[in-house]
């Protein structure tokens, strides 16, 4: 390595959303790819909140799920039906707004990113 080079760690951890050990507080960043719209509600805001109580200040967290009504107008009228194929809890998920969950839980909204049926959504925590 040379004197310009830095090193970096990564750590990668899978483990449960809702329930962290209590002295896990150490992320700078949290990727939750296509979950979200498996939780129950109530679940769904629990382990949005342990998201963000892990999350580093100045940390990123970064969700990946499928779109929500208001995002592709056009196809907001069959969005719900995607709940007929073993999706028990879509139809709230697409109903829910994120934004402001994860502000109430201390987050600041930062970028959307739509392609095709995915939507990405990144949060910072302040400083």
């Amino acid at each position: 390595m040379t004197q310009t080079q830095t090193q970096t760690q990564t750590h990668l951890s899978a483990l449960c959303m809702c329930r962290q050990p209590v002295d896990f507080v150490h992320a700078m960043q949290v990727l939750c790819i296509y979950l979200f719209h498996e939780l129950p509600p109530d679940v769904r805001r629990t382990a949005a909140k342990e998201m963000v109580r892990v999350l580093k200040p100045g940390g990123l967290l970064i969700l990946t799920d499928s779109v929500q009504l208001g995002d592709r107008l056009p196809s907001d009228d069959g969005l719900g039906k995607f709940s007929d194929f073993n999706e028990p809890y879509y139809k709230t998920y697409i109903a829910e707004d994120l934004g402001k969950m994860f502000s109430d839980f201390g987050l600041e909204c930062d970028e959307k990113l739509l392609a095709s049926s995915t939507k990405v959504l990144s949060f910072r925590k302040p400083i």
